[in-house]
């Protein structure tokens, strides 16, 4: 890979990856609004599952339009693991911007409601969790802004890189679609 070619494949994964932690903050903030309307959190999910496959078309665009159709498994695994590291980091900093000004512990205290609940109670009890979910509510009580952040960073990261692998996989073509070159060539 070039200079000019890694120059391109990081503008293309900076743009994607903004677009990326966009969705997955919209999914967070109905995730967080899930505690007023229920619904947010059917939106929540539909947004988190939507996500990869939204990658998956950035990629192709990636191969198609700045790539001229053709694409290696090795670069398309890069661009995967770029792309879902530079959205885990912006999101990681919206987050944190979250939990710092915004939140004030409305999340643990949504939580502690629902803990409340009869039903949960006896879930709870059922299945004798509840001195562990009462400790662990404690502990995520106590968690500063940039801890809860950071816990989620990784598992974001790494997520990105076991789906990369068959994103990568997927995409790859070292051959261009007749289509693509006739695009080009109008």
């Amino acid at each position: 890979m070039t200079v000019d070619e890694y120059k391109q494949l990081k503008a293309f994964v900076s743009q994607d990856g903004i677009f990326l932690a966009a969705i997955w903050t919209l999914s967070f903030a109905c995730f967080v609004g899930q505690f007023s309307f229920p619904l947010l959190g059917t939106i929540s999910s539909v947004l988190a599952l939507v996500s990869p496959f939204f990658a998956l078309k950035r990629m192709r665009r990636y191969r198609d339009w700045g790539l001229g159709g053709t694409i290696s498994f090795k670069r398309a695994l890069v661009y995967g693991v770029l792309l879902f590291f530079y959205a885990s980091l912006l999101f990681a900093l919206i987050q944190y911007v979250y939990f710092q000004f915004i939140d004030n512990g409305y999340l643990v205290q949504q939580y502690n409601l629902m803990m409340e609940g009869k039903s949960m109670q006896e879930l709870l009890k059922a299945y004798n969790l509840k001195q562990q979910m009462e400790q662990s509510l404690e502990m995520l009580g106590q968690m500063t802004a940039i801890e809860k952040a950071i816990n989620i960073l990784p598992f974001n990261i790494t997520v990105g890189f076991l789906l990369s692998v068959p994103m990568a996989m997927a995409v790859m073509r070292t051959t261009a679609n007749k289509q693509v070159n006739n695009q080009e060539q109008e």
